[in-house]
Formats: structure tokens, C-alpha cells, sequence
């Protein structure tokens, strides 16, 4: 019997979340910091490249090269306290998911570079959202 077209991209999508919960668990269990970041940047690429619920679309992926992504510095790894923040929810339109819910549950303090609020992820597969924005952001051509 077929599967209809719904529930095949309702598999994949289920898919591309549990490899993808998978390598955070890869990850955040590495014994080397370095290694488990090629090790995100590999895996990433390759679901990237070959998964059936890629973002990319399928005439772009056969010259898909990678996603730009900085090298491994240490001088970025951080472990923080997360401090207390007013509660608030947010609320962000998106171009595919429609309405996604987000809530602050507290802040981050960075050395030398300032608070950051952090976010729980209050649909899709939950977590934990740490916005950042470089130097680039909201400039033509930036990030």
C-alpha cells in the first residue's frame, strides 16, 4: 500500500529531528571540544546533503558544499550561569512553520561581550534557544 505524500514528509521530518537530537547528544558527551565541533559540522552538512527533510531544495544539493561555519575557537566556549530574567513569551511569525511560541527563562552574562536572554522553545521539539547576532546583522548582504 502507498504511503500518502503527508505522512512520508511527517516520517522524514520525525527523522531529521532524532538524527539530529542524536548528534547534540554526540556532542555534548565529546571528550574533546574540537572534535565534537567537526564532528556537528560534518554530521550537519551531510543531513544537509542527503536528508529526505533537508531545507535545501533538491536541485541544490547535489553541489552542496557545506553551511559557512566558523573553525573551532576555545576563546567562544563558555560555561554559564543561567541568571534570572523576567518571564515573557514571544511570539515569531516564520515562512514555514507558522507561529512559533518562544519563552525567556533567564540570561547569560558573556565575559567581555555582555547578557544574553535565553529561550525555551515552547513547540516543534522544544529546547533551549540562545539568540546571537554578529556585527553583520540587519546590514545588506550581512547575516
Amino acid at each position: 500500500m502507498p504511503t500518502p505524500s503527508g505522512a512520508l514528509s511527517a516520517l522524514a521530518v520525525a527523522d531529521w529531528r532524532r538524527r539530529v537530537f542524536a548528534m547534540y547528544e554526540r556532542v555534548r558527551t565529546a571528550p574533546d571540544a574540537a572534535s565534537a565541533h567537526a564532528e556537528w559540522v560534518a554530521t550537519r552538512d551531510e543531513l544537509f546533503r542527503s536528508h529526505a527533510a533537508s531545507p535545501l531544495l533538491p536541485e541544490d544539493r547535489d553541489g552542496f558544499t557545506g553551511l559557512p561555519v566558523a573553525d573551532y575557537d576555545p576563546a567562544w566556549r563558555f560555561e554559564l550561569a543561567i541568571e534570572e530574567a523576567e518571564p515573557h513569551r514571544l511570539e515569531v511569525e516564520t515562512g514555514t512553520d507558522g507561529v512559533v511560541p518562544f519563552e525567556r527563562i533567564g540570561r547569560v552574562t558573556v565575559p567581555a561581550i555582555g547578557s544574553l536572554d535565553l529561550w525555551r522553545l515552547a513547540t516543534y521539539g522544544g529546547g533551549l534557544f540562545l539568540p546571537l547576532r554578529d556585527g553583520l546583522a540587519g546590514r545588506p548582504g550581512g547575516t
